[in-house]
This record gives structure tokens, sequence and C-alpha cells, in this order.
């Protein structure tokens, strides 16, 4: 994710076949790593999940490799 001048958060896509609330609590579930759902921020937010980036850079290499992995291994 290329840095951002004007904000520490990032929206990422959610993997087909999962709400952004389903594949929040799967993640979470599954690897400990939170994010907000989209809907969060109201219905136009479906299908996406934010991240703040405010862990140091190499924890969130850490993270998005993790992030990547689980996306892998349950693909739908």
């Amino acid at each position: 994710v290329p840095d951002s001048a004007g904000t520490m958060f990032v929206w990422l896509p959610v993997p087909e076949g999962y709400s952004s609330v389903s594949f929040v609590e799967q993640l979470m579930d599954q690897t400990g790593i939170i994010g907000t759902p989209g809907t969060a921020f109201g219905p136009r937010g479906e299908g996406y999940i934010r991240f703040a980036l405010v862990r140091p850079a190499q924890e969130m290499a850490r993270i998005a490799e993790t992030i990547g992995k689980f996306v892998s291994e349950n693909q739908n």
C-alpha cells in the first residue's frame, strides 16, 4: 500500500463470497486481526474493510502476510 500523506487508514475489498461483517468476524476469530467492516460507515461501505495503519512497518508487513494467507486458505 503506498504511503498516504492524508490518512492512516486503508480500505480493502473483501474477497468474493463474504460480506464485510462476515469477513471481519472470520478474520478476527481465526487470526486475531481486527478491521472495521465497511458497513460501519454506511451502506456504501459494504464489500470493504477498513484497517488503521498504526503499527510499526515491520508488524504491518507481518499482518498483511497473515491476511493474505487467511484469504488464500479460506476462499469460498
